[in-house]
């Protein structure tokens, strides 16, 4: 197997990985002693909530089942990033971005 079979398997397989399997915690790390920012964009009124992956610019994609009424969008999205690092939601904080769909999201050191 040449170097070009072996990158095309590589990219194959990358292609049929399920999104749905992803994880946030592969792509971010928390800084233990300082403030982590993420920027996300979310896409409400989807079948379930998920990360989905990452644009070119490193932001992240995210499904939301919530509708985006009355800050139900924003609380499912603190809910989601809180169970998937493993945090509390009191420590995650939308700077900006809480009427629209690109978010900008501080998480706050312990």
């Amino acid at each position: 197997m040449d170097f070009f079979d072996f990158f095309n398997t590589i990219v194959e397989n990358l292609t049929n990985y399920p999104m749905s399997e992803l994880s946030i915690r592969d792509y971010i790390t928390l800084k233990p002693d300082d403030k982590t920012y993420l920027r996300i964009k979310v896409a409400p009124r989807q079948p379930h909530t998920e990360f989905f992956g990452i644009l070119d610019d490193g932001t992240l994609k995210i499904r939301l089942k919530a509708l985006p009424e009355k800050g139900r969008a924003n609380t499912e999205l603190v809910r989601f990033l809180a169970e998937e690092l493993c945090i509390k939601k009191d420590r995650i904080e939308i700077l900006m971005g809480g009427a629209d769909t690109t978010k900008m999201v501080r998480i706050n050191s312990v």
